[in-house]
């Protein structure tokens, strides 16, 4: 919602309560306009819409305050997003286009060659909108998974990868390598 303009429709009982522990007047209904880029902490003033002033005085003012709810898949950091994608092992080692979600349309991505497990690519402007219709960046943190073998060709390359990489390493194939 505040990646995009929202509005929200809230109902709240400003006015004090009455000896029977019951509000005097029936509850308000607002319709609040989130603006794209609204940070966590906002306040948006509504003039005139809060209690009665005392001895006749006009109405005051209404505050809210925004309470940004976590996403599922993104983390907001001021004006940035963060999130974490999970890729193959193969996908790091030797590079790939991946697919990003994003909290527009999900984006095709160039994933570099041996790229390790923790490394945050930063895809700017994809993030919140700041003053001015400038965006914040999205920062992807790239989680390298393990293979789960379905067919045996799978599990054979992995094995041949391991023989490989002991030669290289000028050890045996009953060396554990730890």
């Amino acid at each position: 919602e505040v990646y995009h303009n929202a509005v929200k429709l809230i109902e709240m009982e400003l006015d004090p309560v009455g000896p029977s522990g019951f509000s005097l007047a029936p509850a308000r209904r607002y319709e609040i306009k989130i603006p794209a880029g609204t940070k966590n902490g906002t306040k948006i003033r509504l003039a005139g819409q809060g209690n009665k002033g005392s001895h006749g005085d006009q109405d005051g003012d209404l505050y809210l305050v925004i309470a940004i709810q976590p996403h599922p898949r993104f983390t907001v950091m001021e004006y940035d997003l963060e999130t974490s994608m999970r890729v193959e092992a193969w996908q790091a080692a030797l590079g790939a286009e991946i697919l990003v979600p994003t909290l527009g349309e999900p984006l095709s991505v160039p994933l570099p060659p041996s790229t390790a497990s923790g490394k945050r690519l930063r895809l700017r402007g994809r993030g919140l909108l700041k003053k001015g219709n400038a965006r914040g960046d999205l920062y992807v943190k790239i989680e390298i998974g393990f293979p789960t073998f379905h067919i045996l060709e799978e599990r054979k390359a992995y094995e041949a990868l391991k023989q490989i990489s002991l030669l290289k390493n000028g050890r045996n194939s009953n060396e554990s390598g730890i």
